[in-house]
């Protein structure tokens, strides 16, 4: 099936600074990355990926492992790409394309705005539309999306200006960039499940690792949660904001980790919200980053964080669990351990 190849060639360099574009050669096309060569540039080694991707017919799993690494990049191309494909089959579209559940042909317009503002998504039976019902539709949805696509990037770039600083004026220096200073620590394992540990003093830092390669295991087992623990001042908020900052400038492929949406909460902060009300990590979520006090101009969408986390492609960084309130602890961490369960699509990782 033929593609607009210079439409993918756009998506690719949108998608990838030079060292991930590197990096997702060397997982997903070994072959290609074999042949770069040291101060190759990227518009050459796009082309060689693509060139590869046509002979080899492999132009379908390309786009699979673009979407899969970088989804929110991949929506902003989707419907470019799939337009070429579409007009080959106008004529059998509407026959081959199965009749979902729900028909908005006579739907008036506001019940069909208020319905994507509540489902976030709606289904449509297109043989049962006319022409300008299926283009009302259309473009509700392609509405819906922009909205939040937007939001995605606003939400970003928040987490970047509230993460990427270090304040050090208790000490009488200068605001620092967190990248500056930043000095990856070697981290301890143990498996909950198989070794009873008493004291931080028993586990063994021989073999330690970063934090990077235990998310890597995480990714590899299936696991959903990594807990870092320690005495305060040791580091572990410190840890939980690089990781953060990294996610959130698309700078995780360095170290072989897929596209994840961070969410940082402070279980500190909500232990008594958790407590004493029957709230789900959507909610909350959705609740902090709504917050005017706190982000005056975020203004999420609704049910945006919930979807979010529904679509399991979230990391949740958790802090404070050490700072829990003794009179919270315990149902926080049944809390904690229920949302593990229903979100397991995510990565939980708790300080």
């Amino acid at each position: 099936m033929p593609y607009d190849t210079a439409i993918i060639r756009k998506l690719i360099g949108d998608s990838f600074t030079s060292d991930e574009f590197e990096v997702f050669c060397q997982d997903y096309f070994n072959e290609v990355y074999k042949n770069f060569t040291t101060g190759e540039r990227q518009i050459k080694r796009i082309t060689s990926l693509i060139a590869y991707a046509d002979k080899d017919d492999q132009f379908d799993y390309l786009l699979q492992k673009l979407k899969e690494v970088n989804p929110y990049q991949y929506k902003n191309y989707e419907s470019k790409l799939n337009t070429q494909r579409s007009s080959e089959v106008t004529s059998k579209s509407n026959e081959n394309k199965p009749a979902q559940s729900l028909d908005i042909s006579n739907i008036e317009h506001e019940e069909l705005k208020e319905s994507i503002k509540s489902n976030g998504k709606i289904l449509i039976d297109y043989t049962a539309m006319s022409r300008p019902n299926r283009k009302l539709a259309e473009f509700f949805i392609r509405s819906f999306r922009n909205i939040f696509s937007r939001f995605h990037k606003k939400y970003i770039e928040q987490l970047k200006r509230d993460y990427s600083r270090m304040s050090l004026s208790e000490l009488n220096m200068i605001e620092l960039y967190l990248e500056q200073v930043y000095v990856e620590p070697l981290l301890g394992y143990y498996n909950y499940w198989q070794k009873s540990v008493n004291s931080v003093n028993d586990i063994n830092f021989t073999d330690g690792q970063t934090v990077w390669s235990y998310l890597r295991e995480l990714k590899k087992q299936e696991t959903t949660a990594l807990v870092i623990v320690g005495p305060a001042g040791c580091g572990k908020t410190s840890i939980l904001n690089n990781i953060i900052i990294t996610f959130a400038s698309k700078k995780q492929f360095k170290h072989k980790l897929p596209s994840r949406i961070p969410i940082p909460l402070l279980l500190g902060k909500y232990a008594k919200t958790i407590a004493e009300k029957n709230i789900s990590l959507g909610e909350l979520a959705q609740m902090h980053f709504s917050d005017i006090e706190s982000y005056n101009d975020l203004n999420p969408p609704s049910n945006w964080f919930p979807r979010c986390l529904q679509r399991g492609k979230c990391l949740i960084l958790l802090d404070e669990l050490d700072e829990v309130n003794p009179e919270y602890r315990k149902k926080v961490v049944c809390w904690l351990e229920h949302q593990i369960r229903n979100y397991n699509k995510c990565q939980f990782q708790d300080s």
